[in-house]
């Protein structure tokens, strides 16, 4: 069975299975599972990444839910406590020009 003959692509390795060169057996199975893990690597890292995303998007939102029950249960203190009422504006200001500049 000739090496040079290219009728047959998988006849290296079927050669290489029967000459029992287990360098070549080796390296060619080794060699189609590596492709196939690291399209497996490459399936999980965007599943990742699309969760990662999905994450961020939904913690935004609770994060600005929060913010805003925040800012009620402070305009509620400021309209029952006259003595606080500057120093809560002001804390006010700041939180929407933070939100403004996100």
């Amino acid at each position: 069975m000739p090496l040079t003959d290219q009728s047959n692509p998988y006849q290296l390795v079927l050669y290489g299975k029967i000459s029992k060169n287990s360098s070549i057996s080796n390296s060619s199975s080794s060699s189609s599972s590596s492709s196939s893990s690291s399209s497996r690597v490459v399936v999980v890292v965007v599943v990742v990444v699309v969760l990662v995303v999905v994450v961020e998007v939904v913690g935004l939102v609770v994060v600005l839910v929060v913010v805003v029950v925040g800012l009620v249960v402070v305009v509620v203190i400021v309209v029952t406590t006259a003595v606080l009422k500057i120093i809560i504006i002001i804390i006010i200001i700041i939180i929407i020009i933070i939100i403004i500049i996100i």
